[in-house]
């Protein structure tokens, strides 16, 4: 299945729940009934935010390092064309097809 065939399921299934407990009233459950759905609800919560911590941290250290392999390879281009300046204009040519 897809990602957004999954999201739009889950989604349902959670507005289904919620409107089924809307329907339940407060009076017909314990009150250890009660501090057990709000612990499990406060343990979503925080792997939740876990989770997504995790994410942004992952998408954080890809950034990271694309972002030096484009600066290392910037430096290594410029060298080259410093390098070849050297050499006179024998290296035009070369020094032509570099990126600029």
């Amino acid at each position: 299945m897809n990602a957004e065939l999954i999201g739009v399921i889950t989604f349902g299934l959670l507005a289904l729940a919620i409107v089924a407990g809307m329907r339940f009233s407060e009076e017909r459950f314990s009150k250890s009934t009660k501090d057990t759905v709000k612990l499990a609800v406060n343990l979503v919560a925080t792997m939740s935010a876990l989770v997504l911590g995790l994410l942004v941290s992952s998408a954080k250290a890809s950034y990271d390092t694309v972002r030096s392999e484009v600066i290392d390879m910037s430096a290594k281009a410029v060298f080259l064309d410093r390098v070849l300046a050297i050499y006179g204009p024998e290296s035009d040519q070369a020094r032509a097809r570099l990126p600029h």
